[in-house]
Order: structure tokens, then sequence, then C-alpha cells
């Protein structure tokens, strides 16, 4: 009898490409995955979708509020004032010399940045729809034991500032970043705040 033929494998439609892009610092993946997303109109607008993060540090920080307002999240190419937020932090040249230009986007930022390498993914949680982190570290990495933690990213205003917000249009120039997990890593930063998910718009992750 003889052997039977082995078919060959044939496919409707070939698989789509997978994009990759390599980049130097970590932040500068922000970049790409807006531009994916942008791409990409099936993905859920809600917290639908998981970042798997490969690194030895979470870069989980909250964006430097002194630089950063919260609405560059949401508007992630828009320009916003850099200079005098440049020399309070003295970031922008040794002596707190005036930074590359008046304005940046957030990308830009994230450059001139002290911990901008670390703070590219949170501005993800809040704006861009992730709603889960899967961080896979080695072994020796301490700053989050391994567990699952439960908490949301949100926008905390000033005090006195109204509370009729309904978008992130309404955000002043002041509102920063926050989380409500109560951990080391964000306490230590003062990044952590009693986010109120409904009127602050936080995101749970």
């Amino acid at each position: 009898m003889p052997a039977p033929t082995r078919q060959p494998l044939h496919r409707s439609h070939p698989p789509p490409p997978l994009r990759v892009a390599v980049v130097e610092r970590h932040n500068h993946a922000l970049e790409h995955i807006h531009l994916a997303l942008r791409r990409a109109p099936g993905l859920p607008s809600g917290a639908g979708w998981t970042l798997l993060h490969f690194d030895s540090h979470p870069d989980l920080a909250c964006p430097d509020p002194r630089l950063i307002p919260a609405r560059a999240c949401f508007q992630p190419r828009a320009e916003w004032p850099a200079a005098t937020a440049c020399r309070r932090r003295r970031v922008g040249g040794v002596g707190g010399e005036a930074p590359p230009a008046a304005t940046m986007n957030l990308y830009e930022l994230l450059d001139v940045s002290p911990a901008g390498i670390a703070e590219w993914i949170v501005p993800l949680q809040l704006a861009g729809g992730c709603g889960a982190v899967e961080w896979r570290k080695p072994a020796w990495s301490r700053q989050f034991a391994d567990g699952r933690y439960e908490y949301a990213v949100g926008v905390r205003r000033p005090h006195g500032e109204g509370e009729g917000a309904t978008s992130f249009l309404d955000l002043s120039m002041e509102a920063e970043v926050a989380v409500t997990l109560r951990h080391a890593y964000y306490l230590e930063e003062a990044e952590c705040a009693a986010v109120e998910t409904e009127r602050r718009g936080a995101r749970p992750t």
C-alpha cells in the first residue's frame, strides 16, 4: 500500500507583516506604539490591550509634572511650554541653560526629563487604552515583588480647581498624572494619590 502523500498547506491569505521598531532609549518606543494604535482602529478603545514589557526595570514612573502636564499624554504631538520647566529642573543644560526649544511635544519632553526613560508606559495606561502591563523581569530586579497589582491611573488636579471637568481638554497645565497604588515605587516620588475613578477619569490597570 503506497504511503499517503502529505499535502502542502495553502493559506488563503498570507499573515500580515509584523511591524518591528528598534530604538535606543526605551521612551522612544512610545511614538511607535502610538503610530501602531492609530493604524489599528480595531483595538478596543477602553482598557482592552496588554503591554508585554521585557526589562530589568519596570519603567512605570509617572511623568514628571514639573516638565510634563497630564494633558500631554492625551495630545502627544501638541507643543507644550518647555523653557521655564527645563530651567527650574536644570535639565536644559549645565547650570540650567535654555532647552533646545521653547516648546516641546511629549516625546521631546520625555527626552529632557531626567527620568524620561522610565516614564513612557504610564501615558499609555492613562490615554492609550493600555489596561494591563506584564513585566517580565530578571530574578534580581526588586522594584516590585512578583505578583499581581491592581490600581488606577488618573489625574491629580490642583487644590481648588473646578470639579466640572468632563474631558482632558478641561485640565489645567498644573494637572499631573498620578496612580492609586500605595507602593514605595510611587510613594518615594509623591506620585501616589487617591484618584477618583469617575470624576478624575482614572483608568484601572
